[in-house]
């Protein structure tokens, strides 16, 4: 039963924060345009950067709080 909060509660928000904060601040707009050119362009990549460096890792810690405090 441990392991399964653990898993559950902590490494899976855990992965999905670290990949959010990889995508957002360590891999570089430019290759991350190269790598989504066939899907999204302009305004619509803008705002998906938007989100996943800024509001995806919020919303993530506030789950991840709510889930483990409240």
């Amino acid at each position: 039963d441990i392991l399964d909060f653990i898993a559950s509660n902590l490494m899976m928000p855990l992965g999905g924060l670290f990949g959010a904060i990889f995508v957002g601040f360590v891999l570089k707009k430019e290759a991350l345009q190269t790598l989504f050119y066939p899907y999204m362009r302009g305004k619509y990549f803008e705002c998906w950067y938007f989100f996943v460096r800024y509001i995806s890792p919020l919303a993530v810690i506030l789950i991840m709080v709510k889930q483990l405090f409240f």
